[in-house]
C-alpha cells in the first residue's frame, strides 16, 4: 500500500494515527499522541493533545481515516464520548480502525483461572474489550461494523481464540 491513497479528485486522503507514540502507521500523513514526538517524523503533521480530553482539537468532518493502534485500553475517558468524538471528526463515509488485545483470549482465562495475571495485559490497561462490547459500542455512536479480524463468518469461539481485536467501521452517510 502507497504511503497516502489519493482521493478521486487527486486530493490526498487525510488520515490520522491517534496515540501511535514511536511507532505511527505507514499510512498516516497526521498524528496526534500525548508525547512531544512531533519532530521525529518530518512531512507527518503533528497534534500534541492527550486524547482523554474531549473534544478532540480538529473540526468537524476532517478526515478519511482513524487509526487507533493499542490505545484504547489505556485511556480514561468514556467510550460513549470517545466514539462519537471520532464520529464527528470522520468525514462521512470515513473510516475507522481499531486495535487492541482480547481480554476473553483463551490463553488470558487460563491464566486468571489459576490465579496469574499477564503483567503485559493488566496493569497499564485501563479497560479491556472483547469484539461483542466494542462493535455495540461503536454501532451505540453510528458506526457501521463492517470488517472484523475473524476467519469465518459466524465464529462462536472468535472471542476465545483470538488474542486481538482488530474492528474497522465506517461512518455512515
Amino acid at each position: 500500500m502507497e504511503r497516502y491513497d489519493l482521493e478521486p479528485d487527486g486530493k490526498e486522503k487525510k488520515v490520522l494515527d491517534i496515540g501511535c507514540g514511536m511507532n505511527p502507521d505507514p499510512r498516516a500523513n497526521m498524528i496526534m499522541d500525548l508525547t512531544d514526538i512531533g519532530d521525529s517524523f518530518p512531512g507527518i503533521e503533528f497534534h500534541k493533545h492527550d486524547a482523554n480530553i474531549i473534544p478532540l482539537p480538529f473540526e468537524d468532518n476532517t478526515f478519511d481515516y482513524i487509526i487507533m493502534n493499542n490505545i484504547i485500553e489505556h485511556l480514561t475517558v468514556s467510550d460513549d464520548k470517545l466514539f462519537k468524538e471520532i464520529y464527528r471528526i470522520l468525514k462521512i463515509y470515513g473510516k475507522v480502525e481499531i486495535h487492541c488485545p482480547n481480554s476473553l483470549f483463551i490463553y488470558h482465562r487460563l491464566l486468571y483461572f489459576f490465579g496469574w495475571i499477564p503483567c503485559d495485559f493488566i496493569l497499564c490497561h485501563r479497560k479491556h474489550y472483547n469484539f461483542k462490547q466494542l462493535k455495540t459500542n461503536l454501532r451505540n455512536a453510528g458506526f457501521k461494523v463492517f470488517e472484523m479480524n475473524n476467519k469465518w463468518v459466524f465464529n462462536p469461539l472468535r472471542n476465545f481464540l483470538n488474542p486481538h481485536i482488530k474492528i474497522i467501521a465506517k461512518k455512515g452517510g
